[in-house]
């Protein structure tokens, strides 16, 4: 089985030489190419007839190994916090990100997470919105126990130094991995408060293991459950009564939405929408606005084409808002942020994304009917953009898997 073809099937498929270097392959591979051809991917060059956006690098003199996420969180300074896959969590300060700036480990959670081969890893990191009283944050990986694969969500305690105390561990939740890819593995707080988590659907090619139409389980799904400290009692988190599932009796009570092959990276705009990228298979990379109870298709569909079935105009799937196909060496979605910063205006109100494996990045309307329009002028070709970052005021930073650098946008004016 080749692991480096066009069928290369799982979240970093097609990445480039430096990061299957680093050890970083996908566990299974696909090779139905029988899908018609998707709608061809946005190629406009900029944002604007009137503006340059692009990419300046900051923190010229930091890289990072194999990095993931980068987090605005409790700290001093404005501080990001950015994953390391292995297992390391590092604070920086936002203060002045062109300087040369120190930063400062966290967390080395190395000996913890099992980050390959695969697509595990440390994946998600989210701090608690009564964070200044319980000093409580979550963190979404991968370990192995017994010689099982597991995605684990847990709880620990940010020290006075602002280091994680991992010894103070409490497991939130745990689910076994029947494959190796597949994990989505982002957590983040919504504005009522309550935790999200993405998880993918198993791993292999076309949802073998059945989980993405099947809500009782909790693979293939976006969760929502409550962990405040103040609603939780002694349970480690408790069901939100408005889930769709909430009673247990037609879907686990923690799925949130289902039918979702592996969110890779999803977001809260300021009006509440939820924006989530679903990865692929060998056709559509998708975007969806997340509705709960709702059913995005997968394995029926991949976007808004047939996969498993043919017909599959079943009127209880939800579309994707946009998507776009592999045609011009697209091959797998970053999901990003609604740009809602004051640096680059142009992007005001756009949500920002991009593409592991061509370094592409977009700017789509926020409203129907969406478009999309290529942006970053200068985006390196063998940039691999593992994560989208959102500073403390709004601005975005692209995080590049294969060189381990930070990047933010910056707009020119063309006379």
């Amino acid at each position: 089985m080749n692991l480096v073809t066009y069928g290369l099937e799982g979240r970093w498929r097609g990445a480039i030489a430096s990061v299957m270097a680093a050890g970083f392959l996908v566990s299974a591979c696909g090779e139905d190419n029988t899908l018609p051809e998707p709608p061809p991917s946005a190629d406009e060059p900029n944002v604007s007839d009137t503006t340059r956006v692009e990419l300046e690098r900051v923190y010229p003199n930091l890289t990072f190994n194999q990095p993931l996420a980068l987090i605005a969180g409790p700290g001093p300074n404005d501080a990001l916090y950015v994953l390391e896959r292995p297992g390391r969590i590092w604070r920086l300060s936002d203060a002045a990100p062109t300087e040369e700036t120190a930063r400062t480990e966290v967390a080395d959670a190395r000996d913890l997470v099992d980050s390959g081969p695969g697509e595990g890893g440390l994946l998600g990191l989210a701090f608690a919105p009564d964070f200044d009283d319980t000093r409580e944050l979550y963190l979404s990986f991968t370990e192995t126990v017994d010689g099982q694969l597991k995605s684990a969500v847990a709880r620990y305690i940010m020290r006075d130094d602002w280091t994680v105390d991992l010894d103070t561990r409490v497991t939130i939740l745990s689910v076994d991995q029947p494959a190796g890819n597949h994990n989505g593995g982002q957590v983040a707080f919504g504005p009522d408060a309550l935790l999200y988590i993405s998880l993918g659907d198993g791993g292999g090619a076309g949802d073998p293991f059945n989980q993405g139409q099947d809500p009782s389980t909790i693979l293939g799904t976006l969760l929502r459950i409550d962990v405040r400290a103040s609603t939780r009692g002694d349970a480690p988190y408790i069901i939100p009564e408005a889930n769709p599932f909430a009673d247990g009796s037609d879907g686990a009570p923690e799925v949130y939405a289902y039918g979702l092959r592996n969110v890779w990276r999803f977001s809260f705009d300021e009006d509440g929408t939820l924006w989530a990228a679903d990865v692929g298979q060998n056709a559509v990379e998708e975007i969806n606005h997340i509705a709960p109870g709702a059913n995005y298709g997968w394995p029926i569909k991949e976007g808004t084409r047939c996969f498993a079935s043919d017909p599959c105009d079943d009127p209880g799937l939800t579309d994707p808002v946009f998507e776009y196909g592999h045609a011009a060496g697209d091959r797998s979605i970053t999901g990003g942020y609604t740009y809602r910063g004051e640096a680059v205006p142009s992007l005001r109100g756009r949500y920002v994304f991009g593409d592991f494996v061509s370094g592409r990045i977009w700017a789509l309307s926020s409203q129907a009917p969406y478009t999309a329009t290529q942006v970053a002028s200068n985006t390196e070709t063998d940039l691999a953009i593992s994560a989208f970052g959102q500073t403390h005021d709004g601005e975005l930073r692209v995080v590049d898997f294969a060189s381990g650098s930070l990047y933010r946008f910056t707009e020119t004016l063309i006379r």
